[in-house]
């Protein structure tokens, strides 16, 4: 799927279950069906934000003989409590510099498929919405993305994060809007 789409930036948010489904260490290269992926980066960098780690990696088709560049950032999962706003925000602003293209989709992970990376997609989404618009309905945009992922924004501390986030994002100057 990662090649196919040409997928450039992947959010792992939490540890994989089981063992992680890429290459970690430098050199190390995993083969799976006609696909090689191999580490790219000699060093996993740490970012600004709580416990980032960025990687690089290289996914060659053997077949198609295409070669996909892709960086995951990794986030240990946020568990019984959320992220600061802070962080989110700059975790948000990495995955956005580490696009290739602006039509160049991004995967977001995390264990349940949907606690995490639901709440993730739905401030990425608000924020886009709010920068394309200039305004939004943030409860609006979360139930979009229930009717297609139910599990989607778990409890009420989720709900009055992506406020959180959204007030510091404006309060940062982040958006040329009128609001």
């Amino acid at each position: 799927m990662v090649s196919q789409q040409a997928v450039d930036v992947i959010v792992s948010i939490g540890t994989p279950q089981g063992d992680a489904r890429w290459p970690t260490q430098e050199g190390h290269v995993d083969t799976f069906g006609d696909y090689t992926v191999m580490y790219d980066d000699t060093q996993p960098q740490s970012l600004k934000s709580d416990g980032v780690i960025k990687r690089k990696l290289s996914i060659q088709n053997k077949k198609a003989t295409t070669r996909t560049v892709v960086t995951i950032l990794e986030t240990s999962s946020w568990n019984e409590s959320l992220p600061s706003t802070k962080s989110m925000l700059e975790l948000i602003q990495q995955v956005l510099t580490s696009k290739g293209s602006v039509t160049s989709p991004v995967v977001i992970t995390c264990s349940n498929g949907s606690s995490e990376s639901g709440l993730l997609c739905v401030i990425c989404n608000v924020m886009e919405r709010l920068e394309v618009d200039g305004e939004v309905d943030i409860m609006a945009a979360a139930r979009q993305l229930q009717i297609r992922r139910p599990q989607c924004l778990q409890n009420m501390a989720q709900y009055q994060f992506r406020y959180k986030v959204m007030k510091d994002h404006l309060d940062n100057g982040s958006v040329y809007a009128n609001i």
